[in-house]
């Protein structure tokens, strides 16, 4: 990968997923413009197109090539088997912006903590997600980032992403895109904080109240509590307690809380509130550091409390607007916008079996196409050499006009189909659209206008007009749809 953008983590994702994720993967591709250059010969000429991507008997799939950045690129590889991706050579455009969403599909659906990265910070998943979905109709749902606390964690813990805060996880959860587990954001929140927080209405009763409170309120109660155990107990005493506490199961940490000791609402709060909670009042009693304190218990910590609903409710809400999080909607992106095209012009391949949105221009072509193909007569197509003709063309596709490479499907279809009146008439069509103007220069010939003009002078919106008329000749809804056949 690039060195902006990669997975930290272990991707792993489930056996009976992997068929599934591998056709989004494929369809991604096929969609996203992602293809592989190969060599054909036609007529005795070497002619390199592109086709779409597809595994080999090893089920390793190879691209290394996008037909709107129209750059040739180091092999890149899928492996189907594995869904690992490996693209060494992604640069920063249209072809790394397809590994991006790719990267952001192995997150979502990898069991295993996995996070996309950028620059050492956690990517903002929720604009490749709007993207997948649009492009393919796939809704993803980031689970991993659903469990904000173990997610804090896991940087916390990697060796490499120390620097990590609390909000800017937070602000990077793909709302719309999960369910964030609120016990786990008000975990994150409070071990946070730094110092105490005192509610503005603390608890105060027995213990069998505790289940009713916020999480701020138990955790500002336990550090009252945890001052008096040490003073009481001692510190020793208080860490030992606590070390056995924080790594029980729910049942074992029930039994604690049955006893009719001075360390039982201790354990009742470990009931509701996961171990940042308490971890971080304990921090607070003994004026440390969070971290340093979590780091000291050398806990892995219980996952299983009771669900509290409301009881968070109101925590919930201070840590929200402190934090600045929200869940707007945002605009929903087409791919060409952000590949940062004003239309989708270059598109055509999937014209007829989608709508697309086209600029002006491009509609005055396809109507000039229509009726240039319906003006060949058939005498004159009859005498042209089809096979001759895609040759030259493909050729000066590349050489002369600098267009991206054709489509496969293209030369097959019109090379098993070059007898026939309606693909010469198309192929013809072709010919005209590339030798118009040559008349201008008439004390040169037709190699050199293109070779000495040509080349020098071709715009942008020449070699877009030129690729999708190719493009449209290759895809056989959009051919039928305009010529009929």
């Amino acid at each position: 990968m690039n060195q902006e953008y990669w997975i930290t983590g272990k991707v792993s994702i489930p056996e009976k997923k992997r068929e599934e994720f591998n056709r989004n993967v494929l369809k991604l591709f096929l969609l996203c413009g992602i293809r592989k250059l190969k060599d054909l010969e036609i007529g005795g000429q070497s002619i390199t197109v592109a086709s779409e991507p597809e595994p080999d008997r090893k089920r390793i799939v190879r691209f290394d090539y996008s037909i709107f950045e129209g750059i040739k690129r180091q092999v890149s590889t899928y492996n189907m088997n594995t869904c690992e991706l490996s693209a060494p050579d992604c640069g920063y455009g249209e072809f790394s912006l397809v590994m991006n969403l790719v990267m952001a599909m192995q997150e979502a659906y990898s069991t295993e903590n996995c996070y996309f990265m950028r620059k050492n910070e956690v990517c903002d998943v929720y604009g490749c997600a709007l993207l997948i979905e649009h492009t393919i109709g796939l809704k993803l749902c980031f689970s991993n980032r659903e469990k904000i606390w173990d997610m804090y964690a896991f940087f916390k813990s990697s060796g490499k992403y120390e620097d990590m805060t609390c909000e800017t996880i937070m602000n990077k959860f793909p709302y719309g895109y999960g369910h964030m587990d609120m016990d786990q954001f008000i975990s994150c929140w409070i071990s946070s904080l730094g110092e105490a927080r005192k509610p503005a209405q603390p608890f105060q009763g027995a213990k069998e109240g505790l289940k009713e409170k916020g999480s701020l309120q138990r955790a500002y109660y336990v550090y009252g509590l945890l001052q008096e155990l040490i003073l009481e107990k001692g510190r020793e005493r208080v860490r030992d307690y606590l070390k056995n506490l924080l790594d029980l199961e729910l049942a074992g940490r029930e039994k604690l809380a049955s006893q009719r000791d001075s360390f039982a609402d201790l354990a009742e709060v470990s009931l509701y509130d996961y171990p940042a909670c308490i971890v971080a009042a304990y921090g607070w009693a003994l004026g440390k550091e969070f971290w340093k304190v979590w780091d000291s218990l050398d806990i892995t910590g219980y996952q299983d409390i009771y669900p509290t609903g409301k009881a968070s409710h109101d925590t919930q809400k201070e840590a929200g607007r402190e934090q600045g999080i929200c869940g707007e909607a945002r605009k929903e992106p087409r791919f060409y916008q952000v590949i940062l095209r004003k239309n989708e012009d270059e598109f055509l391949e999937f014209w007829g079996s989608q709508e697309l949105f086209l600029s002006d221009d491009m509609k005055r072509n396809l109507a000039e196409w229509k009726r240039e193909y319906e003006n060949v007569r058939d005498t004159e197509a009859a005498e042209a050499s089809a096979e001759g003709y895609l040759t030259e063309i493909l050729q000066e596709m590349q050489e002369i006009w600098r267009c991206r490479y054709a489509d496969e499907k293209l030369v097959q279809e019109f090379t098993v189909h070059s007898d026939e009146l309606q693909f010469q008439k198309a192929l013809l069509v072709f010919r005209k659209m590339m030798d118009r103007d040559l008349e201008y220069f008439p004390e040169l010939t037709a190699r050199q206008v293109k070779e000495w003009v040509t080349r020098h002078c071709c715009r942008e919106e020449d070699r877009i007009r030129l690729s999708g008329y190719a493009s449209l000749l290759a895809n056989p809804a959009g051919r039928y749809r305009l010529f009929g056949f």
